[in-house]
């Protein structure tokens, strides 16, 4: 069954990172908002997370001047495991017609 790309309810994400490099950089803030089929009627706020960085990672400067998201900014940050409830929350959240139950992919 083929469905137009505008019916379609999904989570659209974007993620910050301390770089490039995946295996010396880390996840820095998660942003998401719900798109598409009857959430077009209403224009839907986006939501963010700052994620707090593992002990001993560094913020490089040129991450803190592209974001401004500075080491103070961390304090309150959640963590991974929180960062992830709250994005299957909002996918749990998105409406289940046409297609059947959300899927995180």
């Amino acid at each position: 069954m083929k469905h137009a790309l505008e019916s379609l309810s999904a989570l659209a994400v974007d993620c910050q990172t301390t770089g490039a490099n995946a295996a010396r950089h880390h996840l820095l803030e998660v942003g998401w908002v719900p798109v598409g089929g009857a959430l077009n009627k209403g224009r839907r706020a986006p939501a963010a997370c700052l994620v707090k960085l593992p002990d001993g990672a560094v913020l490089p400067s040129a991450v803190v001047k592209l974001t401004g998201i500075g080491k103070g900014d961390l304090h309150a940050a959640a963590t991974p495991g929180q960062v992830w409830h709250n994005l299957v929350d909002a996918a749990a959240a998105l409406p289940a017609k046409p297609l059947g139950s959300p899927k995180i992919v």
